[in-house]
């Protein structure tokens, strides 16, 4: 029963969420992406205005253990933090939670993302690169850096 709870959270973080995004400019408030790095997977990010969103990522981590990976992250945006040949990148950061099954079991962290990103004026999509350092509370503790590259279509 105690492995069920983070399902059972993160289920409920979903439903909530999915009731409630704000649309954006370009695109809908919701986008669904690739992440490459570490880890690897699928990423999605619910918009709630222009400075606040969650992140969502499903992917399997190369690292050690191996398995799924799984992370939710409440982020904040700092748009047009800086422009390269007049083309906008966003600074993002915030505070989440990470879970992550191997065959040694169940693991609990917290995180602190930091990025940046372009999303393009011609087209709902967006490109980012992320940071998130971590620290494993359950089992054990450890610390932990995952990052990569990724980009997201917003319907």
């Amino acid at each position: 029963m105690k492995n069920l709870r983070p399902w059972f959270a993160a289920g409920c973080l979903a439903v909530t969420l999915a009731s409630t995004p704000v649309a954006s400019a370009q695109g809908g408030p919701f986008g669904l992406g690739l992440f490459v790095g570490e880890p690897v997977g699928v990423t999605a990010n619910i918009k709630f205005s222009e400075a606040r969103s969650i992140a969502l990522l499903a992917a399997w981590s190369l690292g050690k253990g191996g398995g799924f990976y799984g992370h939710a992250d409440y982020l904040f945006y700092k748009r047009g933090l800086f422009q390269i040949e007049g083309a906008p990148f966003d600074l993002h950061f915030g505070l989440g939670a990470g879970v992550g099954a191997h065959s040694d079991g169940a693991a609990l962290a917290v995180r602190v993302p930091v990025g940046l990103g372009h999303t393009f004026r011609s087209a709902p999509i967006e490109v980012f690169v992320e940071l998130g350092l971590g620290a494993w509370l359950i089992p054990a503790t450890d610390l932990s850096v995952t990052g990569g590259i990724g980009g997201r279509y917003y319907f």
